[in-house]
């Protein structure tokens, strides 16, 4: 979407995004995440033209070793789980070190509490699996070090700030997706 206001109507826009995001994070979180998911299955109804397009996605890589079925089971759960992060999402404005388990469990922590210890920078490498946006900000709050993310702006400005806000709430940097290899390997150093 091309949106190149960046003045009143966009601040408005923002306020108004936030503001239902505020609203979502007093949905109690297990609510959140059956509405979510119900929300996804109806998606993947409704949108049935961008659905196909996310099938044949899977299809492509998946074709070889999935049949038909599992595949359009797959892409149900996927929008599925994009769904229910609409409303995982706005709780990182509840996030804090008191409630941090409620929300995230970390396993495995050694590795990165040893480098961290050393003094040297570590990588935490993810797709899109679970939910990296809660993640990020769990991750920022439990090890009380700098940390960043890569991403990519998203096109609409008000959503992209409001991305933004929450993504950097407890610190972390964000870091756009274009030329970020020399970013990520000077605050490796």
């Amino acid at each position: 979407m091309d949106f190149k206001d960046n003045g009143t109507l966009s601040i408005w826009i923002y306020r108004a995004l936030y503001g239902v995001v505020w609203l979502i994070s007093l949905i109690p979180f297990r609510v959140g995440q059956s509405l979510g998911r119900t929300l996804g299955n109806i998606l993947a109804v409704a949108l049935k033209r961008r659905i196909k397009a996310s099938l044949n996605n899977l299809r492509y890589v998946f074709g070889d070793i999935m049949s038909g079925v599992e595949l359009i089971e797959l892409n149900g759960r996927i929008v599925a789980h994009f769904a229910q992060m609409l409303f995982e999402v706005p709780h990182i404005l509840r996030l804090n070190r008191t409630n941090l388990n409620r929300y995230v469990i970390f396993e495995n922590e050694d590795a990165l509490n040893q480098a961290i210890k050393k003094g040297r920078g570590a990588f935490i490498l993810t797709g899109h699996f679970g939910n990296w946006e809660l993640m990020s900000a769990a991750m920022a709050l439990r090890f009380k070090t700098k940390g960043g993310v890569v991403v990519r702006p998203a096109d609409f400005a008000p959503v992209d700030r409001l991305l933004t806000s929450l993504r950097s709430r407890f610190g972390t940097e964000i870091i756009a997706k274009k030329r970020a290899m020399k970013k990520l390997l000077a605050a490796k150093k």
